[in-house]
């Protein structure tokens, strides 16, 4: 059985498409199947050319219940699907049938209020900060609106410093061993660590055009 990501929430310009886009490169970087699913109707359908995920066309239901049902058959893919901004009841279809799901925000304090709402409203989601800001000044304004805006929610957000958001080797053992486990347990495993990580890709070779496109046989067009 595949693994489904939903990149959700209610409020638009927060890098979900981006944010669904960089986890599947990076998933088809750790040499694993991955096919980031667009929903958004506003968007353009990408080539797979070169890529080393699968983008699925999924914008209208049938393909979306489509590119769902192929996901949960399929042992060893992980699809990460955009779900756009501003679409409230496409975000419950989504997290409804999601394993992990992703609210991205930004630093602004709408971002945080909108982005509190949508944990309060989907008790699986964890929030990642995006776009961040890189400047140290503005890195610890940010840090403070969080303690302030966010506080009751803290340990559902997936970052251990804001100058330090989700590094490369803390995603891999997130994406490796996120289920089944607590907010405490998630927390303990995602602190820094000293040792490197070797992150050099495992699996199917990234590049492999037909292993990628193996996902979409049967005569479902993926699109590209």
């Amino acid at each position: 059985m595949g693994k489904i990501i939903c990149v959700i929430g209610n409020k638009g310009g927060t890098g979900k498409t981006t944010l669904s886009h960089m986890l599947a490169h990076g998933l088809g970087l750790f040499g694993m199947r991955a096919v980031a699913v667009l929903t958004d109707e506003l968007r353009d359908n990408l080539s797979k050319v070169n890529r080393t995920y699968l983008p699925f066309d999924a914008r209208s239901p049938d393909q979306l219940a489509v590119a769902a049902a192929r996901l949960r058959a399929t042992e060893g893919w992980i699809g990460v699907i955009d779900g756009g901004g501003n679409r409230p009841e496409i975000d419950r279809k989504l997290a409804a049938m999601a394993d992990l799901v992703l609210l991205p925000f930004r630093d602004s304090h709408e971002d945080m209020r909108t982005v509190s709402r949508d944990l309060e409203q989907f008790p699986q989601a964890w929030a990642l900060p995006s776009q961040w800001p890189t400047n140290l000044w503005a890195a610890n304004v940010a840090t403070r609106s969080i303690d302030s805006q966010m506080a009751i929610h803290k340990d559902r957000i997936l970052a251990g410093h804001v100058h330090d958001v989700f590094p490369y080797d803390r995603a891999r053992r997130f994406i490796h061993k996120i289920q089944g486990k607590d907010s405490a347990q998630i927390s303990a495993e995602m602190a820094p660590v000293e040792e490197p990580v070797d992150v050099r890709p495992e699996g199917p070779e990234v590049h492999d055009q037909g292993v990628l496109s193996g996902f979409a046989t049967g005569g479902v067009d993926a699109g590209g």
